[in-house]
């Protein structure tokens, strides 16, 4: 046995142990920290918090999603005016989500022991 070493468990299983563990909890968490993170990048971006290429790509993009809205037949204007700044906060969303996991993570015990009190 001497040399080898034992693979690390993918994420994945991690988040599954975490699940077998801390039961609903982690979904609770999971949920909170994902709808938070996407709140924060629309506060953001609706505060005027962007770099001109975001600026440049959320104005072509929204005649196109205003477009294919009404084609769907949802004539919401709140959507209509909010709905790429919602989706260009569901992208960064998507793109932070290993720094997501990696909260839940660290939240979790701490959450689970303040709630066993």
């Amino acid at each position: 046995m001497s040399g080898e070493v034992a693979a690390k468990p993918g994420v994945g299983a991690r988040l599954m142990a975490m699940v077998e563990t801390y039961g609903p909890l982690t979904l609770l968490v999971w949920f909170a920290v994902f709808f938070a993170n996407i709140g924060l990048v629309v506060l953001l971006l609706e505060l005027g918090l962007q770099t001109a290429w975001m600026e440049a790509r959320l104005a072509e993009a929204t005649p196109w999603l205003a477009e294919h809205l009404v084609g769907w037949g949802i004539e919401s204007p709140w959507l209509l005016a909010h709905g790429v700044t919602i989706a260009a906060a569901y992208l960064v969303a998507k793109a932070l989500m290993p720094a997501r996991i990696a909260l839940v993570a660290a939240l979790l015990p701490w959450i689970a022991r303040r709630r066993s009190r």
